[in-house]
This record gives C-alpha cells, sequence and structure tokens, in this order.
C-alpha cells in the first residue's frame, strides 16, 4: 500500500483532475486555503462557502471540483480560488 498526494489550485465552479503514477483505490481531498476579494471597497460579508469534492476517482487519475465564492447582504457575489490537496491510495 502506498499514499501519493498532489496539490493544485483550482478557481471557483471548475474541476481538476489529478494524475497519479499507478491505479488509485481510494482517494480524499483537503482544502489547504483559499483566496477570494471583492473587487471594490466596503463590503459586509454574509456568507462564505469554499469547497473541495472529488467527483470520480477513474484509473489513475482523480477529479475534484472547486466551490469558492463569497456573497454580501446586498447579494454582490465575489469568486475566488481553492488550494485543493488529493490524497490517494494507490495500487
Amino acid at each position: 500500500m502506498t499514499f501519493k498526494s498532489l496539490s493544485k489550485t483550482v478557481s471557483n465552479g471548475t474541476t481538476h483532475t489529478f494524475m497519479f503514477p499507478s491505479k488509485v483505490s481510494s482517494a480524499s481531498t483537503l482544502v489547504q486555503g483559499y483566496t477570494m476579494e471583492y473587487s471594490d471597497r466596503d463590503h459586509h460579508v454574509r456568507e462564505q462557502k469554499v469547497k473541495a469534492s472529488i467527483t470520480s476517482v477513474s484509473g489513475n487519475t482523480v477529479s475534484v471540483s472547486a466551490t469558492c465564492e463569497m456573497f454580501d447582504d446586498s447579494n454582490k457575489r465575489a469568486s475566488g480560488s481553492v488550494d485543493i490537496l488529493c490524497m490517494a491510495e494507490l495500487e
């Protein structure tokens, strides 16, 4: 049993496919960090959403989607990017 981890910064609403050196038997993903900001000043943040989700595991690849967005009290939205770590158990 071998474990390997790869990382990537992924923009909001996109998916990244990690390629490992051999077949993946199981995988997990973690948020290492995130970046988001409004383009102008003076916003009172009402809600932030930051998430990384595995969308598929196939052969030696793991696909991970990212969500990184925030809303203020007037429903102005801003998005950013997520620093994702993908860990896999390899066969």
